[in-house]
This record gives C-alpha cells, sequence and structure tokens, in this order.
C-alpha cells in the first residue's frame, strides 16, 4: 500500500507488532493507569465550578444550590465560612491537577523509556541483518541509508507511530471525562462545546495529515542525501582538492542543508498554526457559551456553569490540541520510518544460534565449540553468478584446500577471485552448491568457531579510536590480548612506530587512518586479523602497499606460521606468491589452470608474461 494512502492504525499495528510480548504487558499497564489518572483532572475542575459557584453566591449574599451543598457535605465542609471553603477546595483543586500532572509526566516517561529499549532493540536486529545477509543485499543500499534506518528509523517506529499513539489515548481520555463533566452541568452547552472541540480536531487533522507525512519521507530523503554527500568528501578529500572541486561540495551541502532546514522549518510549523487557530477557537466558543448561559439559566447558575466551561477548556482545549499534533507525529513519523518498517520486515527471524542449533541436530549434539577445527576449506560443485547479464560465472566449481596448505589465486581484475572469497565467507550464496569450512557450511562454521578464521582486506578500514581497539575490533581487552597485540605489531614491523606514540596502544588514529600511511595500515589490518591466532588466514591483496623489502619480511612470517595455518591469498604482485604450493588461474569464474609457480607459467601464458615483467 502506497505510504500516503496507508491509515495510521494499521500502520500503528504493524509496529506494535515489533515489540516483546512482555513489554507490551509493561506498556499496556502504565498506559491504563494514566488514563485512570485522567479522573484527578474530572474531580478537579468539578471543584473549581463549585468554588466559581460559591464566589458568586458569596458576593450576591444567596444560599447555595443542591448540587453545590452536596459537594460541600461530601467535603465535609459545610460548617466552614465562606472564604475558608473557597480556599480549602481551591487548594485541593490545585493540589488535584498538580499531582496529576506530575504522575501523567513519570508514567508516560515510562512508556517512552521502554520504546526507546524497543528501538534499540529494532536497532540490533537490523544490524544483525546486515551482518548475516548476503554482500549483494546489504550493497543494495547506500550506509548512510542504514545509519539512518538504525538511528533514526527505528525511533520514527517506537517514540513516534507507538509512543505517542499511547499518549493521544491519554488524552483522548481526558477529552471524554471532561465533556462527560460537562453533560452533568449542562447538556446544551457540552453538546456544542463537544462538537467544537472535534470538528476543529478533525479539520487540523485533515489539512496537516498529507503534508506531515510527505515532509517526515521528504526530510528522511533530503537527510540521508545530504549526509551521503559529506561522506563523499570526506573520503574522497584528496581527489577533490586535486580536481579543484572544493566549491563544487561546498555548494551542494550548503544547497542540502538549506533544503534539509526549509522542510525541518515547515514542519516546526505546523504545531504553531494550530496552537494559535485553537486559541482563538476557545475565545470565541467561551464567549458563544456565555451568551447561551445567561439566556438559558438565571444568573447564579450561568455563572457557576462559565465558571466549570472555562476550567474545563483549559484543560481539554490543550487535550484536542496534543491530539491533533499526535497524529501530525505520527503521520510524519509514518513518512520517515515507513522504509525503516519495510526493512524490517525484510529480515530473517532465523538467527546464527538458531541456524547452528538446526545444524546440530542434523550432524550430532557432540559438534561444538570444543570440537577440533580442521582447516580446510572445500567448494562443492558451486555455481554462482551475479546476475544472467555477467560476464563473469562460477560453474559446477569442485575445489579442496587442505589443512595447512599455502594456496593462491591469481588472474585478471574482475576475473571471479574476490568473488570466491566471498562464497567461502558466506557473505554470498551459491544458486548450487555449498562451501564448507572445517566439513561446515561457511556461516555455521564460524559461528561455531569464532575466530578459526581470519581476514586481511585491500583496503583495511581503520576506525576512530585507539591501536588496541583498531585490533581487536570487538574482542575482549585483557592482559593477554595486549601482549598479544605486541607482539603482532613486532610480526608486522610496527612496534616501534606505534610505541613512539603518545599512549602507546591507547594511541589515538584518525578516522580512516588519516594520521597513517596506507602501507601502515595494511600493517594494522595483518596484525588485527592474527589477533585470533587462525588457523584458516585470507588475504586479499593485502600488501599491495607495501615496500618490497617490508612485503618480503612479512611475507616471510605469514611462511613462518605455515605449519599451523591455511593460507589463502589474493594477488597481483605475483611475488607474495611464488612460494605458494597451489596457483589456481581464475579467468571470467573459471579455473583455466592449476599448479606450482613454475607449473603455471608454463600453462598460461599471461600468467608467464605478468612474471616476466614483474622480474620473476
Amino acid at each position: 500500500m502506497d505510504t500516503d494512502a496507508k491509515k495510521v492504525k494499521p500502520f500503528f499495528l504493524e509496529c506494535w507488532g515489533l515489540i516483546h510480548k512482555s513489554a507490551k504487558k509493561k506498556i499496556v499497564l502504565i498506559s491504563l493507569i494514566t488514563i485512570g489518572l485522567n479522573l484527578l483532572d474530572f474531580f478537579a475542575v468539578s471543584l473549581i465550578g463549585v468554588v466559581g459557584a460559591l464566589a458568586y453566591r458569596g458576593i450576591q449574599s444567596q444560599g447555595v444550590g443542591d448540587r453545590t451543598a452536596a459537594v460541600l457535605e461530601f467535603l465535609r465542609v459545610e460548617n466552614l465560612d465562606l472564604s475558608e471553603q473557597i480556599v480549602v477546595i481551591g487548594v485541593a483543586a490545585f493540589l488535584m491537577l498538580v499531582l496529576k500532572s506530575v504522575l501523567v509526566y513519570f508514567f508516560t516517561k515510562k512508556i517512552f523509556l521502554f520504546m526507546s529499549y524497543q528501538s534499540a532493540y529494532l536497532a540490533e536486529k537490523l544490524t544483525r541483518y546486515i551482518t548475516q545477509s548476503s554482500v549483494q543485499e546489504v550493497q543494495k543500499r547506500s550506509s548512510q541509508d542504514y545509519v539512518f534506518h538504525i538511528v533514526t528509523g527505528t525511533n520514527h517506529l517506537m517514540m513516534g507511530v507507538v509512543g505517542t499513539a499511547f499518549s493521544i489515548m491519554s488524552d483522548f481520555a481526558l477529552f471524554v471525562f471532561l465533556i462527560s463533566l460537562l453533560l452533568i452541568a449542562d447538556f446544551k452547552s457540552a453538546i456544542i462545546s463537544a462538537f467544537i472541540f472535534i470538528a476543529v480536531g478533525v479539520l487540523l487533522h485533515r489539512l496537516m495529515q498529507s503534508k506531515a507525512m510527505n515532509l517526515g519521507k521528504k526530510l528522511k530523503e533530503l537527510s540521508v542525501g545530504n549526509n551521503e554527500k559529506i561522506l563523499e568528501l570526506t573520503s574522497s578529500l584528496r581527489e577533490v582538492v586535486a580536481r579543484n572541486t572544493q566549491d563544487f561540495y561546498s555548494n551542494e551541502i550548503f544547497k542540502g542543508k538549506v533544503r534539509v532546514a526549509e522542510v525541518s522549518a515547515r514542519q516546526k510549523m505546523m504545531p504553531l498554526f494550530s496552537k494559535h487557530f485553537m486559541e482563538v477557537i476557545v475565545f470565541a466558543m467561551f464567549l458563544g457559551i456565555a451568551g447561551l448561559q445567561f439566556l438559558l439559566n438565571d444568573t447564579s447558575r450561568a455563572v457557576g456553569n462559565l465558571a466549570l466551561f472555562l476550567a474545563a477548556s483549559t484543560r481539554i482545549s490543550p487535550a484536542v490540541l496534543r491530539i491533533q499534533q499526535g497524529f501530525v507525529q505520527i503521520k510524519s513519523a509514518m513518512g520517515g520510518g515507513e522504509s525503516t518498517l519495510r526493512l524490517i520486515e525484510t529480515t530473517s527471524d532465523v538467527t546464527l544460534k538458531l541456524a547452528k542449533e538446526n545444524y546440530r541436530q542434523t550432524i550430532g549434539p557432540e559438534v561444538n565449540a570444543k570440537t577440533i577445527f580442521i582447516p580446510s576449506v572445500d567448494f562443492k560443485n558451486v555455481t554462482f553468478q551475479y546476475s544472467p547479464e555477467a560476464q563473469m560465472k562460477i560453474e559446477s566449481l569442485n575445489l579442496e584446500i587442505r589443512p595447512y596448505q599455502f594456496v593462491a589465486f591469481v588472474g585478471p581484475s574482475g576475473a571471479g577471485k574476490s568473488t570466491l572469497i566471498d562464497l567461502l565467507f558466506g557473505l554470498l550464496t551459491p544458486k548450487n552448491g555449498e562451501v564448507l569450512i572445517g566439513g561446515m557450511p561457511a556461516r555455521i562454521a564460524l559461528g561455531i568457531w569464532p575466530g578459526e578464521c581470519g581476514y586481511v582486506p585491500q583496503n583495511v578500514v581503520i576506525h576512530k579510536g585507539s591501536v588496541i581497539s583498531n585490533l581487536l575490533m570487538g574482542l575482549e581487552r585483557n592482559e593477554e590480548a595486549e601482549k598479544r597485540a605486541k607482539e603482532l605489531l613486532k610480526t608486522v614491523d610496527m612496534y616501534e612506530a606505534i610505541m613512539a606514540l603518545e599512549g602507546g596502544l591507547d594511541a589515538i588514529i584518525e578516522e580512516r587512518g588519516g594520521n597513517l600511511s596506507g602501507g601502515q595500515k595494511q600493517r594494522l589490518g595483518i596484525a588485527r586479523a592474527l589477533m585470533t591466532n587462525p588457523k584458516i588466514l585470507v588475504m586479499d591483496e593485502s600488501t599491495s602497499m607495501l615496500d618490497a623489502t617490508s612485503e618480503k619480511a612479512i611475507t616471510d612470517s605469514l611462511l613462518g606460521l605455515r605449519s599451523n595455518v591455511t593460507l589463502i591469498v589474493i594477488a597481483h604482485r605475483l611475488s607474495t606468491v611464488k612460494s605458494a604450493e597451489r596457483l589456481f588461474y581464475i579467468k571470467d569464474g573459471k579455473i583455466i589452470a592449476e599448479g606450482d609457480f613454475e607449473s603455471l607459467r608454463s600453462q598460461v601464458q599471461d600468467f608467464d608474461i605478468q612474471a616476466k615483467l614483474m622480474g620473476l
């Protein structure tokens, strides 16, 4: 269903269905308490009406009416002086209103805290979706789109839709209670007041609902687009400066910010319009009710009813305004959160843990983390193609990498080497066949034996933070981890450089490793991959930015691990794979030759030419 046509109720129910059952019970209970607290308003406004009646009759030196006398008798203040009665009843009404406001604030805060926890739960679910999805699925959206869904979109759904909906329910209960009180006091005036309040609320809602949704959707699109442009600038700053396109980015970001500001300003103006419109309506309604009271009732009763209506209106009109603005807020949240809800619906409820349990049921309960991990990799009849139009296609691939072998994949760019690695780690799902690590499906093996596989990409991602946090990447920091980090920094020839920095392992690295060279980032990436002492190490052009001397030193260090590690390398610089036991030459997703270095030279002319160009 199109967003603009979607109604609030079904959208709310979809969001409500995302909340944990235990949390639902707590939210409903707190909401019922909040609704019940509106009875304090009912009694407080009633008492204010009594104060008005007492004040007028005191001025006129008249006795009180039957209803007022009944209230005084119930409160046991009938024997007090008039001034004492007014003070006692007025203070009681004031305390009721204060108590109600404090309690409603407290319980509403509780509801929104529950909503914030649910928002965090949804964010965690989306994060799991990213980590468990294929590379193809993840790359359908930009990184800034995911940032919006995880940070802002989930808040729209829980806080903006569900939380606001429960606030509306409480305000609607207040409206019903106070209109009921007015019906008791004066039926005709109450009916007129109710009709006017409802008509105004519906009118404002119809005027603003479509606009609110469209603005929410527009703000989401503009915010994501502007953030992407900022990320594009900061991640390619050297290219921007070299091309002298700084002004282009400055202007684009400025124009994007202006558009965001314009939409935000229009959103913020909507409640102000409603507020001022409601103030005019309430004033006009009061004048009308006053005329009607003096026309239909005697003066004393008219004054008492007017006091009651005035007191009730000061509570009803804000409630109606909050209801109307609440619907506007929900519509705005729907516009911003619709795409997040659709994304959540695509996420799988089957987590990696469940997958492991299902697999254990198949192969037996004895398979667990204590089972000896065999560092082998098997491609069994694997077929994969990104799209029917793609030239590169892996078809019926059978490949076995035995434990502790040093194997390498070589070939031209776009041949399918990195695709094989993505299939190995379960980041891509083959159309046919399966990929096994240690005799188990890749993703399940990685879950049961975490840390047994290491990976070093060509472009190592360095986040802003300490050296040790970049090496640990989610692992626990302890004395043993710090000792291991220092050993590995020595292995990759980074120890002295890091220890020379202020803080050593705690020295701060700039975002994307801005204060490191390309080679230093690759060295940190290699050290990071080795932190868990993996039995399988996959390196994807991982030494391409190192000088020849550093490359040889690190390669020799890695070769020293061969008795304990299965080493899988993708390389264009053939010097790194010259000593590999098995090399596979890949072209268009097919292995066209296999053997050691010299054997491959004799089989593939292009490989031989490339080796000669490199002086090998």
